[in-house]
């Protein structure tokens, strides 16, 4: 009976985000526990520069997902999810191809750390081309096992690989306690894994393929350039100006504030088959004042919860070396469910295929993003930093609220 209140009070499909919802959420707690499993083991076992170089090369690793073809993973996504299951199968060459502009970016920066910064990484960036292609095609199972609503399959498959992940760091630590080697045993047992599973996935499909879904994917692998570059610039900017230091103590306090960006991802992935086939005019009426007010509150409140135990979770788990991050985490938190509810807008906006929009929203307001931290980061370090991705989120949400209550012909 509350259920039903609920759907007809706010317009919602509540059983199918409670259904999903809870399923998703489960595999992002699985994430976040390995994440901070790896992040609190660095901490305490190696020194915190090294902590710091680890960050630095995981954000150009994460960077390089431009040659990783992320417009296709959403066509995926969007072609599964109306029975185009064959759709990945047809993708996964296309997504290779373009994977190999990733190995030639690690080869540049193999050669610029070698002859220009003249820093001994043990051919890490070799190591890293080797296993991107084969990395960009195996994380497109998430987007096919989602499209077809299967929230179930794919956790259970997320949490075996989070467990087969944390295996594979520790034993390379055994074998050598050496930063570079964790981020091979990451990179590759993710790889590994992933291809196995989008096989798997591959024998179980149907042959129906939207072939329309290239052309659409390749339109939208230009929309992700830029703000996939931005997402990783804050550590990049950080390690260039201030050091390896910083960067560790910074990636401590953004991991906690990540985690509920994550979350409004989940959301996200939830949002798309279903705003997909609303109007405009349906998804004007969803997004009036009351619901995004109750938005907002569920995310402010996951947050100040997490803001009151920061200090003691900081202390506790890195120790004395990372009490810096606390302020930065706090703030982080406090501000961090604008951006998680800009995230969910873009979800909308991308849901409804148009490209001008989408450009718009990805693109431009990405370039001011990164505009303002380069400035702030100048200025004020890691707090003008911080205050940039604030002010950055709010243009954000003010813009694109503004373009869906635009009143229009439908």
């Amino acid at each position: 009976m509350m259920i039903s209140f609920l759907e007809k009070k706010f317009k919602i499909d509540l059983k199918y985000f409670l259904s999903g919802g809870s399923w998703l959420f489960l595999g992002q707690i699985a994430a976040t526990l390995r994440a901070i499993i790896i992040s609190v083991f660095l901490a305490r076992f190696f020194e915190i520069n090294e902590f710091g170089k680890f960050a630095y090369i995981m954000a150009v690793f994460s960077m390089a997902n431009i040659f990783g073809a992320p417009g296709m993973s959403i066509a995926i996504f969007q072609s599964v999810s109306r029975g185009f299951e064959g759709t990945l199968r047809y993708l996964m060459k296309k997504i290779f191809y373009i994977g190999l502009l990733g190995s030639l970016f690690f080869i540049f920066c193999q050669l610029y750390f070698n002859f220009v910064q003249q820093e001994n990484n043990h051919y890490i960036f070799l190591a890293l081309a080797l296993i991107f292609p084969f990395y960009s095609v195996g994380t497109n199972f998430a987007y096919h096992v989602s499209g077809l609503k299967k929230f179930k399959d794919r956790i259970y498959f997320e949490i075996l690989m989070n467990l087969f992940i944390l295996f594979s760091v520790f034993t390379s630590y055994i074998i050598k306690e050496d930063i570079y080697y964790l981020i091979i045993a990451i990179t590759l047992s993710q790889t590994i894994i992933s291809l196995a599973y989008l096989f798997y996935l591959i024998k179980r499909s149907n042959d129906k393929i939207d072939y329309d879904s290239y052309k659409y994917g390749k339109k939208l692998n230009w929309n992700y350039v830029i703000p996939t570059i931005k997402m990783q610039l804050d550590r990049i900017f950080i390690s260039n100006f201030l050091g390896y230091e910083k960067t560790a103590t910074y990636n401590v306090a953004y991991s906690f504030s990540n985690q509920i960006t994550t979350a409004a991802k989940v959301l996200g992935a939830l949002i798309v088959p279903k705003s997909s086939n609303l109007t405009k005019k349906e998804i004007r009426e969803r997004l009036n004042l009351k619901n995004i007010i109750l938005s907002l509150l569920v995310l402010f409140s996951f947050s100040t919860i997490i803001i009151f135990f920061i200090p003691f979770i900081i202390r506790i788990l890195y120790g004395n070396n990372y009490m810096e991050a606390i302020r930065f985490a706090q703030v982080m938190l406090f501000f961090i469910p604008l951006r998680s509810f800009s995230l969910i807008l873009r979800n909308i906006n991308e849901s409804q295929k148009n490209i001008k929009i989408i450009n718009i929203t990805s693109n431009h307001m990405s370039i001011i993003e990164i505009v303002l931290m380069l400035c702030g980061l100048l200025f004020f370090e890691i707090w003008g930093l911080i205050f940039a991705k604030i002010i950055s989120d709010l243009i954000s949400i003010i813009w694109q609220l503004a373009y869906i209550h635009k009143k229009e012909k439908e």
